[in-house]
């Protein structure tokens, strides 16, 4: 009898709770369907209801929700209901006010990449300015062009792997190809890690490109969407016991680990340079031949990240080696794959468009008679070549290095697009609708120089690909001396031919946060006539 009523209480207690959870999901989907003050706001039911719709296509769909809100857009309009407490604009009128103003980016995105303590992924906007500022002279216009000799050096190994190539063709017949992604992800590796941390990767050393680190790379980036949504994942990684069941699960996620173990002792090496130089008064020098190589004997070797954040006024709290390596980590992220896929797929369109390709080698060698990179011109110089800031600037646009969408939380009340949004609601927009609205891009599926030429042409201002405001990456200038150093040397003095490669190859098609290819992408391949 004691059985039985314990077994009724049991069932009791479980339709109970059943109930009680069934009535408070009712309830919660009345006032996000009719009561919330976004409800107005058009947009798919479910997308309303539950963040369950970003989690499908993020993780279910394949990362393809940047895509799916371009189609949302041309259904409901300028402004679409895509979260509970989330909208998406997609009014250029309005992305000066999005990026402008000081707000908090959404706090939840923070463990996406694994590093939610470095300064791009701070959500305070007051903590973000000055985490952001202390890292700023690293980076800053000046301090990229007394040091541009370290991104030649860099350039410099390009162009040495392509004369082999030519080389071997000429000598022996032979006709390899290259895939221009994995080689100029080894170029804006090795120039990041010498540049900001004072020692190289030396991956363009390597006779298979770092093929193992293309690929780990790429594996990790695709790993984001699942620790946006499940960031537990990033602890429990790192656990010896929990991890091997997690990586027999889903393999993919031991890379994300092992990346993780790099940074950790990238800073740990680092902070123990840095305590033994202020024990001996001496400052950390650049390691390695080639970094020292890259310097004339009376120039000033650059501080490193980590010297900057270590030497900087931030409390002694934001210096710890937690902080130090998620800054790594996020350098190492934001400042490589982004600048090697833009390099690779305006490559692969100029040589798909061969009358942008044949103008811009006429300006070239018009500019540049001797294309020996011992009379190169410097980035500034090349930053007056037209045609070649046109190119730049449309694979810029088109590539569209970050395809996530930039979420900000509404500092105050708000009116956007006619609808009046509480504070404290998420905003987002994205770079790749921005860049191919056609209010501000007439054709902008197309190749076309000509919209960044001439005293009416748009210019780099007119771009996002580095965002705007407050939250801009602090990494532009480093990134552009690249972009300029690296297209203008490869493309003066060499002749390149699409190998079975098409536009299609190196179009964005993967929500990684940055821009993905699709996974039967064959990659940016071409041969050196």
């Amino acid at each position: 009898m004691q059985v039985q009523s314990t077994n009724v209480s049991s069932w009791t207690f479980t339709i109970g709770v059943a109930g009680s959870l069934a009535v408070w999901i009712l309830l919660q989907t009345i006032y996000r369907l009719f009561l919330s003050p976004i409800a107005q706001v058009p947009g798919p039911t479910f997308a309303a209801i539950s963040g369950l719709y970003e989690l499908y296509f993020d993780l279910a769909k394949g990362g393809r929700l940047p895509w799916k809100i371009q189609e949302l857009h041309d259904q409901y309009g300028p402004i679409v209901q895509i979260g509970p407490n989330e909208v998406h604009v997609a009014d250029p009128q309005y992305a000066s006010r999005h990026f402008n103003k000081r707000a908090d980016k959404y706090a939840l995105h923070r463990h996406r990449f694994g590093f939610p303590e470095a300064a791009s992924e701070t959500p305070e906007s007051d903590l973000h300015k000055h985490r952001a500022n202390a890292l700023a002279p690293v980076f800053s216009r000046k301090a990229v062009v007394d040091m541009e000799r370290l991104v030649q050096a860099q350039v410099s190994k390009v162009c040495q792997r392509l004369w082999e190539l030519q080389h071997a063709r000429k000598q022996n017949g032979e006709s390899s190809f290259i895939d221009l992604r994995r080689l100029f992800l080894c170029m804006t590796t090795d120039s990041l890690t010498t540049f900001a941390f004072g020692f190289s990767f030396h991956l363009l050393d390597d006779r298979e490109l770092a093929a193992p680190w293309r690929e780990a790379l790429d594996a990790a980036l695709r790993n984001v969407q699942m620790l946006k949504h499940f960031p537990i994942l990033r602890i429990l990684i790192h656990q010896p016991v929990v991890s091997k069941y997690l990586i027999r699960a889903k393999p993919g996620l031991a890379v994300t680990r092992d990346i993780h173990s790099r940074n950790k002792q990238i800073a740990r090496e680092t902070i123990a340079r840095y305590s033994a130089s202020q024990a001996s008064d001496e400052k950390i020098t650049l390691a390695g031949q080639e970094s020292k190589d890259a310097l004339s004997s009376d120039s000033e070797v650059p501080r490193t990240v980590f010297e900057q954040l270590l030497s900087s006024d931030l409390p002694e709290t934001e210096k710890s080696y937690e902080r130090l390596w998620h800054e790594a980590a996020s350098l190492m992220g934001a400042g490589t794959e982004t600048v090697a896929n833009m390099l690779s797929y305006t490559i692969i369109q100029l040589l798909s468009n061969p009358d942008s390709l044949s103008k811009l080698r006429q300006e070239l060698e018009a500019r540049i008679p001797d294309p020996s990179l011992a009379t190169f011109p410097t980035w500034t110089e090349l930053e007056q070549f037209p045609y070649l800031s046109a190119v730049i600037c449309e694979g810029l646009r088109m590539s569209t290095a970050v395809v996530h969408r930039l979420l900000r939380v509404l500092p105050a009340e708000t009116e956007v697009c006619g609808y009046v949004l509480p504070k404290g609601t998420l905003v987002g927009m994205s770079m790749p609708i921005l860049h191919y609205d056609e209010t501000v891009w007439p054709e902008p599926y197309k190749w076309m120089l000509e919209r960044f030429l001439g005293p009416e042409g748009k210019t780099k201002k007119d771009l996002y690909s580095f965002s705007k405001g407050p939250r801009a990456c602090i990494g532009i200038h480093f990134a552009y001396a690249q972009l300029y150093l690296a297209l203008a040397a490869v493309v003066r003095q060499f002749r390149l031919e699409l190998y079975e490669t098409t536009v299609r190859d190196v179009e964005p098609y993967y929500d990684g946060v940055v821009a993905l290819t699709g996974r039967d992408s064959k990659g940016a391949r071409v041969v050196v006539l």
